[in-house]
C-alpha cells in the first residue's frame, strides 16, 4: 500500500460533458501546475457507438526539454486516459488502460537521462491491453502533470527532490573507520560492517562476552569461541587491528585479549573494515575493528538502568548463577556535555551439556568484571570542540577449581577436567586491568581545512592463572610452576588535515606517532609450597619475553575525487618507520646460559591503496579496490628464541609482513 505522503494526487476535474482533463502526479500541487484547458473529447469518440471503448494505438513517443524539465508526448490514434499513478522508490509509474504500443521506432520507448534530475523514461506494453509509463528521478520521484488531448497525452515532468520527511543524515549511514573521517557508507570502496547498539543489546541477552558477540554478528570473522581471546577470531585469515575510539589496543607482544578490555554496555556501535588498511599502519593486515563508545547526546539529564541474570541449564546450582548491572547517565550544561557508563558482571561457574563443570581457563568463567567509561565534550564555538574520554576495565578470576594437569599425561586428545583444590593463595592474583585516556580536538576551519588532533595513553597490566607443567616431565631448566604476565603501556598522537581541492576533491594528510613499552615477565613459584598449602609463592622472576621499547612514525596522504555524481576515485600512500631497543635479558625457557645481549634495530615500509566507485543509482554502489597492509613481527617472541651470542644490532633483520588485497 502506498502511504499518504507518497500517494499521487488527481488535480483535474472531469466535467459532466467529459470536459478536457488535466492531472498532476507527484508532490503537493503548486500554482504553476494547475489544470490547463484542452480540446473537449466527444462522448462517441470515447465509448464508441456500441458503448465499448476501442483500444487506442500509441504510435509515437517524443521527448522535448522545457525550462523546468521535459515534456513527454504520447501520440495515439485515439484518446488516452491514465489511471492514478504510484510511486516505487524514485520512480513514478502511470498505467494507461485500453491502449497498445505500436511504435515505428522502438528506441524511443526507452531514453536514459533525457535531462538533469531524470534518470530514465520507459514506455512498455503490458500485453493485457495496458501501457505503462515509468519515469525515474535521480534524487526523488518526479512531479508529473498529465494533459489529455484528442489524439495525444502530454506528460509535463519536473525533477523531484528528496522528501523533506526523510532527513538525509538518517537515510545515509556514516562511518569513520575506513577513511579516518566521517564518510557516507556508499562512498567507501571497502567491505564494511556496522553493528549498531540494538544488535549488541540483543546479543547481550545471551552472552556478555564481546568476542562471542562479534563472532556471531560479523560475517567473515571466526565463530564464537567462549573465550576472552581473539586467537581464533581472524578477518579473512589474518588478525585485525582493534581500536577503541581510534586508540590502538594491540600490543606488539600480547596474550590476544584485545577484545576483553571493555564492557559491551559501554559500546554505541562497532565498525568492522575487512582487509588490510594502509591508513592505520602496523597491525591492520587483516582489517580493523573499531569499537565506538557512547557519547553525550547533547540532551538534558538522562539515566538508564539494566539488570540481567543467567545460569547453566544443565546444572542449576547456586554457583552457576550469573548476574550483571548496567548504569548510564548523561547531562548537558551550556556548552559542555558529559556521559558516564558503569557495568558490573559476575560470571560464575559453567557446565557442559552433560552437566560437567568446565575448568575456569577461558577468561569468562568464575570471573568478575567492572567497566567504567566517561566522555566530556566542550564546544568552544560552532567550529571548535574538545573531547576527553576515559575507559577503565578490570576483570579478576576467583575460583576453587583448576584444570586437572593429570590430563596432560594421557595420550591423545582429551577433554579438560575440573579439579577442586580450594582457595589458591596467589602472590599476584589472576586479573587484567586496562586504562585508556583519549583527548581529541577538532577545528572545522583551519585555513580552509578540517583539523583533527588526538593524543592518547593506554596501559594494560595482565596476570594469568598459574600453569603446572610437572606432569610433562620436561628438562629441569624449564620452570615447572609459573604465571605469565604482561606489562604494557603506550602513548601516541595522531594529527590529520582534510583539505578541499575545489568542489569535487579533497586531500586527507597527516602524521601518526606512538611509543610502546612491552614486557612479559614470568613469575616462578615454589612447587613444595603449592603442594603443601596451595600457596603460589613467587621465588624467581624471569623474562618470558624481554622488556623492549618500540617507536613508530607514520606519514600518509589520501586523495578522493568525485569525477561525476556517479563516479568516484580515491587513492593514497603511507610511509612508516619503526625502531626498537632492548636491554640485556634472561630467557625463561632457554637452556643455560639464559643470558642474552640487548641491542636495537629499525625498519621502514611503504603501502598504497586505490579504489573506484560507480553508483548507477543512489541506492547502489559498485566498487573495486586495491589495498596494502603490514604488521611488525612479535619482537618479544622473536627475541626469546635467539641463541647465546646473538647480536641484535647486526644479526636481527626486521621486515614488516606485507599483504596485498584486490
Amino acid at each position: 500500500m502506498v502511504s499518504t505522503q507518497q500517494w499521487v494526487r488527481w488535480i483535474g476535474v472531469v466535467g459532466m460533458a467529459l470536459a478536457p482533463v488535466t492531472t498532476v502526479y507527484g508532490a503537493e500541487t503548486r500554482p504553476e501546475l494547475e489544470a490547463v484547458s484542452s480540446t473537449a473529447l466527444p462522448t462517441s469518440r470515447l465509448f464508441g457507438q456500441s458503448g465499448v471503448q476501442s483500444p487506442s494505438m500509441i504510435t509515437g513517443v517524443q521527448i522535448e526539454q522545457t525550462e523546468n524539465g521535459i515534456n513527454i508526448l504520447l501520440v495515439a490514434e485515439g484518446p488516452l486516459a491514465p489511471e492514478p499513478g504510484r510511486i516505487e522508490g524514485n520512480a513514478l509509474i502511470l498505467e494507461i488502460a485500453n491502449a497498445t504500443l505500436d511504435l515505428a521506432d522502438a528506441a524511443t520507448a526507452e531514453q536514459f537521462s533525457p535531462t538533469q534530475g531524470i534518470a530514465l523514461v520507459q514506455v512498455s506494453d503490458l500485453s493485457n491491453g495496458r501501457v505503462r509509463v515509468s519515469i525515474t528521478g535521480t534524487d526523488g520521484p518526479p512531479n508529473v502533470q498529465a494533459n489529455s488531448q484528442t489524439n495525444a497525452l502530454i506528460l509535463s515532468v519536473e525533477p523531484g527532490e528528496i522528501p523533506a520527511e526523510v532527513p538525509t543524515n538518517e537515510a545515509i549511514q556514516v562511518v569513520v573507520t575506513a577513511t579516518r573521517t566521517e564518510t557516507p557508507l556508499q562512498d567507501v570502496p571497502r567491505s564494511v560492517t556496522v553493528i549498531p547498539r540494538e544488535a549488541i543489546e540483543r546479543q547481550q541477552q545471551l552472552t556478555n562476552n564481546l568476542p562471542d558477540i562479534l563472532g556471531t554478528l560479523v560475517p567473515g570473522l571466526g565463530p564464537p569461541i567462549r573465550q576472552n581471546r581473539i586467537r581464533n577470531l581472524s578477518l579473512r585469515g589474518r588478525r585485525p587491528l582493534i581500536l577503541i575510539d581510534g586508540v590502538p589496543q594491540n600490543p606488539n607482544s600480547s596474550f590476544e585479549t584485545e577484545l576483553n578490555v571493555i564492557d559491551p554496555a559501554s559500546i554505541e556501535r562497532i565498525e568492522v573494515v575487512r582487509g588490510p588498511s594502509s591508513l592505520y599502519g602496523d597491525g591492520a593486515a587483516g582489517g580493523i575493528i573499531n569499537i565506538i563508545t557512547h557519547s553525550p547526546s547533547g540532551d538534558d539529564a538522562a539515566y538508564n538502568v539494566a539488570l540481567g541474570t543467567g545460569a547453566s541449564l544443565s546444572n542449576l546450582q547456586g554457583d552457576s548463577l550469573a548476574y550483571n548491572v548496567q548504569l548510564g547517565a548523561e547531562d548537558t550544561r551550556d556548552n559542555a556535555s558529559i556521559r558516564l557508563d558503569f557495568a558490573y558482571d559476575a560470571n560464575n561457574s559453567q557446565y557442559d551439556a552433560r552437566g560437567n563443570r568446565i575448568p575456569a581457563e577461558t577468561g569468562v568463567i568464575d570471573t568478575d568484571s567492572v567497566g567504567l567509561t566517561g566522555k566530556l565534550r566542550v564546544d568552544f564555538t560552532e567550529e571548535q570542540r574538545l573531547n576527553l574520554g576515559y575507559g577503565f576495565y578490570r576483570e579478576a578470576l576467583d575460583t576453587r577449581f583448576i584444570s586437572d594437569s593429570a590430563i596432560l599425561a594421557i595420550p591423545g586428545l582429551q577433554t579438560a577436567r575440573a579439579l577442586e583444590v580450594g582457595p589458591i593463595d596467589y602472590d599476584e592474583p589472576p586479573r587484567q586491568i586496562n586504562h585508556v585516556v583519549n583527548l581529541t580536538y577538532q577545528h572545522d576551519n583551519v585555513l580552509g581545512s578540517r583539523l583533527d588532533a588526538q593524543a592518547y595513553y593506554h596501559d594494560l597490566q595482565l596476570s594469568q592463572t598459574f600453569a603446572d607443567i610437572r606432569p610433562l616431565n620436561l628438562p629441569d631448566f624449564f620452570p615447572q610452576l609459573f604465571q605469565t604476565n604482561l606489562d604494557f603501556s603506550q602513548w601516541g598522537t595522531r594529527l590529520q588535515l582534510d583539505t578541499p581541492l575545489g568542489n569535487a576533491a579533497n586531500l586527507l594528510w597527516g602524521v601518526d606517532y606512538s611509543q610502546e613499552s612491552n614486557h612479559r615477565p614470568l613469575l616462578v613459584s615454589d612447587p613444595a609450597a603449592f603442594d603443601e598449602r596451595l600457596a603460589l609463592n613467587v621465588v624467581q622472576v624471569l623474562d618470558q619475553t624481554p622488556p623492549y621499547d618500540l617507536n613508530s612514525l607514520g606519514l600518509f596522504g589520501q586523495l578522493r575525487w568525485d569525477i561525476t555524481e556517479q563516479w568516484q576515485i580515491s587513492g593514497g600512500i603511507r610511509y612508516d618507520n619503526f625502531n626498537f631497543s632492548v636491554d640485556d635479558y634472561e630467557i625463561a625457557f632457554a637452556e643455560p646460559p639464559k643470558a642474552r645481549q640487548g641491542g636495537s634495530g629499525n625498519a621502514d615500509d611503504i603501502s598504497f591503496n586505490a579504489g573506484v566507485i560507480y553508483q548507477p543509482i543512489s541506492e547502489v554502489s559498485l566498487f573495486a579496490s586495491f589495498a596494502q597492509g603490514f604488521s611488525i613481527p612479535d619482537l618479544g617472541l622473536a627475541l626469546s628464541l635467539v641463541d647465546p651470542g646473538f647480536d641484535i644490532d647486526t644479526d636481527l633483520f626486521l621486515s614488516p609482513q606485507a599483504v596485498n588485497q584486490f
